[in-house]
């Protein structure tokens, strides 16, 4: 009996945030895939049915992802109409469609460097105009970096010397020359430790940044933290806050 409560109270739960995230009709429907997902066997897909369809594999960290970003709100932002977006490390694309669904008529580019995310993050955003994917990896210079998933994770998918999947890698620099941006009104960054080397190197493009919301990964790569912040405090104003998920919040508007 209190099994039954429990998983009922549960299921109510789930309910009750995607019906706060995507809306009354939609709740219910999305709420039994949720739960359908997480009683299948690892690397099933399952479709949850938004405005138009978000897949995720069973038993990885793809729901925990989704559920972080539109029922926590990790990357809520106070821009009201941004032109232009860009998610790095953008993972099968829960960002991407967060910002896609507030921002419909704001420019996207989302940057993925692991082969299964990245054709992941390509079919959830199919038919989505505006929005550009990029097979790369984000580093401190253009050449070629491997990749590995130490943990079994598709979330924590990192540059490695000793990796054994090699893709490109471009600097943000030449990220922004490529799709002729001058401006980044939101920069989410959730790039496995990368961001040392990003930061380290000329860091000039931060100030065409608008709003930077960036997890950093000193558990992963020691430095991290020092690297973001001697950047940071070159700028002459900013204002920062720390988000559930280990998100921190840097406008510099």
């Amino acid at each position: 009996m209190f099994g039954s409560l429990r998983t009922l109270d549960y299921a109510v739960h789930k309910l009750d945030h995607c019906k706060q995230a995507f809306g009354l009709s939609r709740a219910l429907r999305v709420t039994r895939s949720i739960l359908r997902a997480e009683k299948q066997q690892r690397g099933q897909l399952t479709d949850l049915p938004l405005t138009q369809p978000f897949w995720i594999r069973s038993g990885t960290t793809d729901l925990w992802t989704f559920e972080e970003v539109f029922f926590r709100h990790v990357y809520r932002c106070d821009v009201e109409q941004p032109s232009v977006i860009v998610d790095l490390g953008a993972h099968i694309g829960c960002a991407t469609r967060y910002f896609a669904q507030r921002y419909p008529g704001a420019t996207i580019v989302a940057v993925e460097p692991s082969p299964d995310n990245y054709a992941m993050l390509v079919r959830n955003t199919e038919g989505l105009e505006r929005v550009h994917c990029v097979r790369a990896a984000i580093w401190g210079c253009d050449q070629t970096v491997t990749i590995a998933d130490r943990h079994g994770n598709p979330t924590r998918v990192s540059v490695e010397t000793d990796g054994n999947v090699e893709v490109p890698a471009i600097s943000l620099p030449r990220l922004l020359a490529n799709f002729g941006l001058d401006r980044v009104d939101i920069l989410k960054m959730d790039i496995e430790g990368s961001e040392r080397s990003l930061f380290t190197a000329n860091t000039e493009w931060l100030t065409k940044v608008g709003v930077l919301l960036i997890e950093i990964h000193d558990r992963m790569w020691n430095g991290c933290s020092r690297a973001v912040w001697s950047a940071v405090l070159q700028l002459p104003r900013f204002t920062m806050e720390t988000r559930d998920g280990n998100v921190s919040a840097f406008d510099f508007r």
